[in-house]
């Protein structure tokens, strides 16, 4: 065996216990026992680049490392990974706190819908990590209370306080197929190019068609479904995102009042 060759083993079975202690061996063993003929050696680069050296590099500890990644995958919009490297960061020293510090950050440098899309994987992050550490005996009570907060039009929020927002009523809906919907809202800004508020909505049914705009949106309470004329379905509960891309078209069936808060941008000015 050349000394190259036991180099990368070496390199390998450290990234492996690297990679088991940030993500937890059950997040480990389903990933490599999927492995197949195409993704062995993918597996076994990543295991031996990116955590046997990129992570065991000292010029920066775990919690600087998490961070970094937290980042950016939360930039690119990676939910998956972002949640798997949220739980990471936890056991690596980071607090439930400073989770929500960096929710805050990516919404000024990535924007508000990276950084709302990314809230669910913190709660179950944090909710899982919490099970943890009861599951040993330990206290989970925290000595702050603890409140994610999102950024918008660069006022802190939280989903609480915009669940409580007093919004304004706008009336029925002219085109309901069921039901008798009535509208309200909120605007929170409007630059003439984006437009962020909250909606809320009584059950009923009827159309949505985008046309010349796109929307962002998170469910702050309610229960609904929503169909794509493409066969996409959604369901709508507290937590939950939603996107309609310019062009989109479908039926909202709202069972419980929705409220939502909502980023929509257009393709020309307001």
């Amino acid at each position: 065996m050349s000394a190259e060759t036991l180099s990368e083993n070496n390199m390998h079975d450290e990234g492996m216990k690297v990679r088991r202690e940030v993500l937890g061996s059950e997040y480990v063993d389903n990933a490599t026992s999927h492995a197949d003929d195409m993704t062995v050696e993918f597996q076994r680069f990543m295991t031996g680049y990116c955590w046997g050296e990129i992570w065991t590099d000292e010029r920066l500890d775990r919690a600087q490392h998490s961070l970094i990644v937290l980042g950016i995958t939360a930039a690119l919009g990676k939910t998956r990974e972002f949640e798997a490297h949220s739980r990471g960061a936890l056991r690596n020293g980071l607090t439930p706190d400073q989770l929500t510090a960096v929710i805050r950050q990516v919404a000024v440098y990535a924007g508000v819908p990276a950084a709302v899309s990314m809230l669910p994987s913190v709660r179950a992050a944090i909710a899982a990590h919490e099970r943890v550490i009861k599951a040993e005996g330990k206290d989970v009570t925290r000595t702050t209370p603890q409140k994610t907060e999102i950024l918008l039009a660069g006022v802190s929020v939280s989903p609480d306080e915009l669940s409580q927002l007093t919004v304004d009523t706008i009336g029925p809906r002219a085109d309901p197929s069921d039901g008798q919907p009535v509208e309200s809202g909120r605007r929170i800004s409007d630059d003439g190019r984006t437009r962020v508020g909250v909606w809320e909505c009584t059950p009923g049914r009827f159309p949505v068609a985008r046309d010349g705009s796109h929307s962002f949106m998170y469910i702050l309470s309610g229960n609904a479904t929503v169909r794509g004329s493409r066969g996409d379905i959604h369901e709508l509960r507290p937590g939950a995102v939603l996107v309609e891309p310019d062009g989109w078209s479908g039926e909202w069936e709202i069972r419980e009042t929705i409220r939502k808060v909502y980023v929509i941008t257009r393709t020309n000015p307001f």
